[in-house]
């Protein structure tokens, strides 16, 4: 039974962050000024085709992987100490786990492992977005504040039939207030029939009081300390 299996995930260049609108990889907060609103968008195209293209993995595993490193680069560049954020994808699917993980100074690296006759039967079927984790799958997000702190760990079901939606899911549970999430990553075809990969997305959540910030520390919903050994 064919799977892939990859020994190391592929880690990208810097992110930059909060840069010019000509910056090919960014990730921007912004606010909107009389609603009471905060907001982030992030934009990756040069650094997710750079970790795409060290894997080689078919089209819908290279989805999923492109929205995962856009999600933890909205919410890893939102904390503002030094450390990871790691989300991970668990099921029992074709696609069986998936990791994403963003280092402070804006570094990304991410894989997947996959049954690739399973995920062939299951594109097949019509199958696609977290269902390809199978109907039992959970979330994790993970901060790691180095060796010598403590680290938090929110897990949840995998529920709807996006990481949007259930990233979503996840939100109304901890932070319970009104949020919007878009992600997408696909494949751009330039001219001469060369493919390149582009990742995005943008966040916008209700702040509970004026002057909500644009940074947090440790997010609530982060209650359950574990072992500090344990690898992403």
């Amino acid at each position: 039974m064919a799977s892939d299996t990859p020994s190391e995930p592929s880690s990208s260049g810097p992110l930059l962050s909060g840069s010019a609108v000509e910056n090919d990889n960014l990730a921007l907060p912004f606010r909107v000024e009389g609603q009471n609103a905060n907001g982030r968008v992030v934009r990756l195209n040069g650094v997710v085709g750079e970790i795409l293209a060290a894997h080689d993995y078919p089209e819908a595993v290279n989805i999923m992987l492109g929205e995962a490193l856009v999600l933890v680069a909205m919410l890893g560049t939102m904390l503002k100490f030094d450390g990871r954020f790691i989300l991970q994808l668990h099921g029992g699917g074709p696609i069986s786990s998936l990791m994403a993980d963003y280092t402070s100074g804006g570094g990304l690296c991410g894989f997947a492992q996959f049954d690739t006759a399973q995920l062939h039967e299951a594109l097949r079927a019509g199958q696609t977005g977290i269902g390809l984790l199978g109907d039992k799958g959970h979330m994790a997000f993970t901060v790691d504040q180095g060796a010598d702190m403590e680290r938090y760990q929110g897990i949840v079901p995998l529920e709807g039939d996006t990481l949007a939606e259930a990233a979503l899911g996840y939100f109304h549970r901890s932070e319970q207030i009104g949020t919007c999430l878009k992600l997408v990553a696909a494949p751009l075809l330039l001219s001469g029939g060369q493919c390149e990969w582009r990742a995005g997305g943008i966040l916008l959540q209700q702040v509970a009081h004026e002057g909500g910030t644009e940074e947090a520390d440790i997010p609530p919903e982060f209650t359950h300390d574990i072992d500090a050994n344990t690898d992403a």
